[in-house]
């Protein structure tokens, strides 16, 4: 019983994907031509192989836990289960800001070493590289901070806001959320930050390439067209 119920939840969940991805195109393609353009950086190899080794190892463990999450993230939303797109987008937000200051501080050395010596035993990252030091070392104003706040009271911490977010009502009948949510205004919104955190991300992108190539690239010309579009957004936040 217990199998045929998941199979129908998972069933659901891809249906109900499709119809949140038609009912907000503009949103969905925006953070689609995002993903496209971190998956696909087009350095040339001798480019990429002129930065130190230990740069582009920080870099790559740092690109690739962040893309993997923002599309688990995604693919949370357009299932009508925000919240916990929200747990996913909270570490987003704590990695796009050490990546960033990283970058900004020349560190990586630094890091490289607590990388090699913490992950295989699992351990999290020193007071040098929380995200605590990384905001105030950074001095951003861009709005992470809300950004952050808002993930922890609703995705990451059971909360009265997140556990209230777990029914929701279809034609006046309350159904609980389980995998999948038919209705769900949040998502609409949710969107809209997952747009945001992954124009983040690649703002991050390019100004590692900015400080380790010195060329002029096409992917700093790409992002700069996300910019505009990004602009078009019609900006809610939570």
């Amino acid at each position: 019983m217990t199998k045929q119920l998941l199979s129908q939840v998972f069933k659901l969940q891809e249906e109900i994907l499709q119809k949140y991805i038609a009912e907000f195109p503009e949103r969905y393609n925006f953070i689609s031509d995002c993903i496209d353009l971190m998956y696909s950086l087009e350095v040339p190899e001798n480019v990429w192989d002129s930065i130190p080794v230990k740069h582009r190892t920080v870099f790559n463990y740092f690109h690739g836990d962040a893309v993997s999450t923002l599309i688990s993230a995604i693919r949370l939303c357009l299932h009508g289960c925000e919240t916990d797109s929200l747990a996913l987008m909270r570490v987003l937000i704590e990695t796009i800001t050490i990546l960033h200051y990283v970058i900004e501080k020349n560190l990586y050395d630094e890091l490289y070493s607590e990388l090699m010596q913490r992950a295989p035993k699992g351990k999290g990252f020193s007071k040098n590289f929380s995200y605590e030091t990384a905001i105030k070392g950074l001095d951003v104003q861009d709005g992470r901070g809300r950004l952050r706040g808002q993930m922890s009271s609703l995705g990451s911490h059971a909360s009265p806001g997140r556990i209230g977010m777990s029914r929701y009502k279809v034609d006046g009948f309350d159904n609980v959320k389980f995998g999948i949510s038919i209705t769900m205004p949040k998502v609409r919104l949710v969107l809209g930050e997952l747009a945001t955190i992954s124009l983040y991300l690649i703002r991050v992108i390019d100004k590692f390439f900015e400080k380790s190539i010195y060329i002029d690239s096409s992917f700093h010309t790409r992002r700069l067209a996300l910019e505009n579009r990004y602009e078009s957004l019609h900006e809610e936040t939570l």
